[in-house]
């Protein structure tokens, strides 16, 4: 395959779904006949181009799907790339990472690309609402009613700047944004089931992501009571510091710990009980897809869970030694790492919408 001809069918992927597959039989076509006829390559790529950017792509010919069903999907996409970006800026707060810092700017950069995907999703959501209620006749009052919400909803987040206590009405408005969104999304746009995961399968990756939520759980554990804390105080062995947590009465509850790992070892088991005795509808509703994301989540709990049990051991260390509370080992931070990664891929295996399987539209 030629340089050319690469190009141009990277160009057909980015159409809609109801006319892609034409336009790459057509580009192909031209490409194969431009030797004989004298027609330089690229001038198809030039053409190629101008029909990628001019095409109206909330047409239902050219989507593949009515314009009210398209607005449900790029909602899944503003819904997918917010809370990628929101996870990461969250990321950032929890570890106190600064833009400054590497690890800042890498999150930042990412969350930044991930809320500019959001917003230019939010902008097609919008056209595609719009072509839907063209021709109804409540269609300009149904605009209106857009305009003053995203009117209202940015003039919150300005005034969450100035006002910090608007922070907390905002909060509580992006909660409930969330909600209905979600409730809408899964209403009108139900993801494609898919085939059911076999038994080998089903097996395998459940005690896969069974052994990832133990390992985490044991590390995570040695990690908040071993060698954290010797990172943050060279020079005194363990029992030099727990006597002296002791004698500050910052000595963390054993109990605790013990709670802590059994309900995740709990957790841990839940997968293979799903691989080894599914109920037969659950067995129908398992599929790779379902499967993986529940297992990611499970790590990125699991991984936020070593975060909070280390919260305590932190500050108890803090006030006993008149240190700050941020970890000096670095599993911590690879756990965390690995919980966010975890958390944004079961985000975008969760809502990013399906393959659109084009239907007759008028």
């Amino acid at each position: 395959m030629s340089a050319v001809e690469s190009l141009v069918r990277g160009i057909a992927a980015t159409l809609p779904a109801g006319v892609r597959e034409r336009y790459r039989e057509e580009w192909r076509a031209d490409l194969d006949a431009a030797t004989d006829a004298g027609i330089r390559p690229r001038s198809i790529v030039a053409g190629a181009l101008g029909v990628a950017m001019s095409i109206d792509r909330e047409q239902p010919a050219s989507s593949g799907v009515p314009a009210g069903r398209l607005a449900v999907r790029r909602l899944r996409v503003v819904l997918a790339a917010g809370t990628t970006a929101l996870l990461m800026l969250i990321a950032m707060v929890l570890w106190g990472m600064g833009p400054d810092s590497v690890g800042g700017a890498v999150f930042l950069v990412c969350a930044y690309l991930s809320g500019a995907v959001a917003l230019v999703a939010l902008v097609g959501m919008l056209r595609a609402v719009f072509r839907a209620t063209a021709d109804s006749p409540r269609a300009l009052g149904i605009r209106i009613w857009i305009g003053v919400g995203i009117l209202a909803l940015a003039g919150f987040v300005v005034l969450t700047f100035v006002m910090p206590l608007f922070g907390v009405l905002l909060s509580m408005i992006g909660m409930g944004l969330l909600a209905a969104a979600l409730v809408l999304v899964l209403l009108r746009d139900p993801q494609t089931p898919g085939a059911p995961v076999g038994t080998g399968a089903r097996i395998g990756i459940s005690l896969a992501f069974c052994a990832a939520i133990v390992a985490i759980t044991v590390v995570g554990r040695m990690h908040v009571y071993v060698w954290n804390p010797l990172a943050r105080m060279p020079g005194m062995t363990l029992d030099e510091i727990y006597a002296a947590l002791a004698a500050a009465r910052e000595m963390p509850y054993p109990l605790v710990a013990e709670m802590w790992t059994g309900f995740w070892g709990i957790v841990a088991l839940v997968f293979p009980v799903f691989a080894f005795v599914p109920h037969r509808g659950l067995r129908r509703l398992l599929t790779v897809r379902r499967l993986i994301g529940l297992g990611l989540v499970g790590i990125a709990f699991t991984a936020w869970g070593v975060t909070m049990l280390g919260f305590g051991m932190g500050m108890g260390m803090a006030d006993t030694f008149a240190i700050s509370g941020a970890d000096a080992a670095p599993f911590g931070r690879l756990i965390g790492l690995a919980g966010v990664g975890c958390a944004c891929v079961a985000v975008l295996l969760g809502l990013l919408p399906t393959r659109i399987r084009p239907v007759a539209s008028a």
